[in-house]
C-alpha cells in the first residue's frame, strides 16, 4: 500500500516516532540508502495506513519513475516510515522476500519500461510517473534465478554506497544487470 498522507484530517500515528523516515531519495535501483535517515517525528497525520506497512521486509516502490521510463524500487530490511510518493508491497514472512526480489526485478527490467511505454497513461507524456494500477497490472513470473541475480545486484551495491572498491565494482553491476535483463527476457 501507499504510504502516509499529509492533508487537513489529524490521525494519530504517535506509535511511528522516532522511526526511521525513508525518502523516495533514499530509494535506488536494489538499493535503499540507510544512512542518516531522519526519525520521523510527526504525530498526527491525515492517512495513517496499516501500521503492519512499516514492518519490513517491504519492497518500496517509488511513483516517479527516471527518465528513460525506469522504475526504481529497492528491498527494505528495517522497519521504516514513508510518504505516499512511496508504495510498499509488504512481506509478511522472511521467507517470502524471494518473491520481494522477483517483483522487484521485474518492476526495474527493461521489458517493464516497454510495457509501461505501451499502457502507461502519463509515462513520458505529462510527468515522469507511473501509476500503481499500471505498474501492478505487470505479469508476475516466479524464477528464483531472478531473485539470485537481485541478491548479486543489491550486494554489489551496498559496497558501493560503503565506498568499498567503487571503481571496481560498475562493471560488475552493469554486467549483473544486462544477464538480469537478459533472463526476463528469456521468460516471455
Amino acid at each position: 500500500g501507499q504510504g502516509m498522507q499529509n492533508g487537513q484530517d489529524r490521525n494519530n500515528c504517535e506509535e511511528l516516532l522516532e522511526k526511521p523516515f525513508i525518502k523516495p531519495s533514499n530509494v535506488d535501483q536494489f538499493y535503499l540508502n540507510m544512512h542518516n535517515l531522519e526519525k520521523w517525528t510527526q504525530k498526527t497525520v491525515h492517512r495513517v495506513r496499516d501500521l503492519r506497512l512499516y514492518q519490513s521486509p517491504m519492497l518500496l516502490v517509488k511513483k516517479g519513475l527516471k527518465n528513460n521510463l525506469e522504475n526504481v524500487s529497492a528491498i527494505s530490511y528495517i522497519d521504516g516510515v514513508f510518504k505516499d510518493s512511496l508504495t510498499a508491497i509488504k512481506a509478511f514472512k522472511v521467507d517470502d522476500i524471494i518473491i520481494l526480489k522477483e517483483i522487484s526485478a521485474l518492476l526495474q527490467s527493461e521489458l517493464f519500461s516497454y510495457y509501461l511505454l505501451l499502457i502507461g497513461s502519463s509515462s513520458g507524456i505529462e510527468r515522469e510517473q507511473g501509476f500503481n494500477k499500471e505498474k501492478f497490472s505487470f505479469p508476475y513470473v516466479k524464477c528464483t534465478k531472478i531473485s539470485e541475480y537481485v541478491s548479486l545486484i543489491e550486494k554489489a551495491k551496498k559496497e558501493i554506497h560503503n565506498k568499498e572498491q567503487t571503481t571496481l565494482l560498475l562493471p560488475e553491476i552493469e554486467e549483473l544487470s544486462t544477464r538480469l535483463n537478459t533472463l526476463i527476457k528469456e521468460l516471455n
